[in-house]
């Protein structure tokens, strides 16, 4: 089954999707193994694997790193898309590009395009509500698998917009024909504000380092990974430079996972069988 009919099958049937996010192929299968049903990947997360700012990635290397992701797991991936990387001949593209690299839903965001660095430092800017429904009705039509997921995100709080012009925008979203609406909300009490306005439509939550139920069906924790891993890195090699020595706790097994994800014993088995060929002369 498909990654986009198993999401679109989850959502129509009422279930919960908890999705970790992840930042390479390697996180990626790791996660999966775990169990989980779903997988997201970041605008932030993904440039950050290039040392980069999200707002300054291109189309390209964020299909690129999905499709990379994608080819490793069988579960839905969800990606951020941005603010479509254009107007309505670029998003058209994106969606195919996405759809290609087998992501089973994207979220389009209603920042400004080109999008800013300077939202790092909470200064976020908006296009009108008319412009993201264009974006939104753009992104649908352009779409050939009609389980392919569209999410409709708003950043208008930060971008100084009272809670009822942010509800209005999500309600007008949902009309646009967005599948799913992701909002930023940061207690239940919001959280049913947006449902009472949208009963009609999932809800995804960006949970960040908690879980807020409120009648989510798509949960996300887009960085917690990340910041994980990275942490672990610069502690380990600190140790290094401080005192010329390292202190892995359990390298061997983790040393072991990491050749089980890659496929180590799926490799090793085909090269075993190969060289016995070549010993047979067959």
């Amino acid at each position: 089954m498909r990654s986009t009919t198993m999401l679109r099958k989850a959502l129509e049937q009422g279930e919960q999707i908890v999705a970790p996010g992840i930042y390479d192929p390697l996180s990626a299968k790791a996660v999966a193994d775990l169990g989980f049903r779903g997988l997201s990947l970041s605008g932030f997360a993904s440039s950050a694997t290039l040392a980069t700012m999200e707002p300054v990635m291109t189309m390209t290397e964020q299909v690129e790193l999905a499709r990379r992701v994608a080819d490793v797991v069988d579960i839905p991936l969800v990606v951020d898309g941005h603010t479509g990387f254009g107007d309505a001949v670029h998003i058209t593209r994106a969606i195919r590009e996405f759809e290609r690299a087998h992501v089973a839903a994207i979220h389009l965001e209603d920042e400004v395009f080109p999008k800013q660095v300077g939202y790092y430092k909470g200064r976020k800017h908006v296009v009108s509500i008319e412009a993201m429904q264009h974006r939104i009705a753009v992104a649908c039509e352009a779409r050939q698998d009609n389980d392919f997921v569209i999410i409709a995100r708003t950043d208008a709080a930060s971008a100084g917009a009272s809670p009822d012009e942010v509800l209005e925008r999500l309600a007008m979203y949902s009309e646009a024909g967005a599948d799913v609406i992701m909002t930023l909300v940061s207690s239940l009490e919001e959280a049913k504000q947006v449902r009472e306005a949208i009963p009609d439509k999932p809800l995804l939550w960006t949970a960040g380092l908690r879980h807020l139920d409120g009648g989510f069906q798509i949960v996300i924790y887009p960085l917690v990974g990340l910041v994980s891993a990275i942490d672990a890195v610069v502690t380990v090699y600190e140790a290094l430079m401080k005192n010329g020595v390292v202190d892995v706790a359990d390298f061997n097994a983790g040393y072991q996972r990491i050749m089980e994800l890659g496929g180590a014993t799926f490799f090793s088995e085909i090269e075993e069988r190969d060289l016995e060929r070549v010993a047979r002369g067959s």
